[in-house]
């Protein structure tokens, strides 16, 4: 199996989003996300749409 290497950094509300999107409309029902960093206040988000 071949090795694998990624630069950069993870953006975790891109993905959790995304994730978030694909499951609303699967399930039919709305999702929503919020990514904090641990020991760091949340920050609203808002939605687009």
């Amino acid at each position: 199996m071949a090795e694998i290497e990624i630069k950069g950094t993870f953006n975790a509300q891109a993905f959790f989003t995304a994730l978030a999107a694909i499951l609303s409309k699967r399930e039919q029902v709305k999702i929503t996300v919020t990514v904090t960093e641990k020991d760091r206040p949340a920050e609203p988000v808002r939605a687009a749409g």
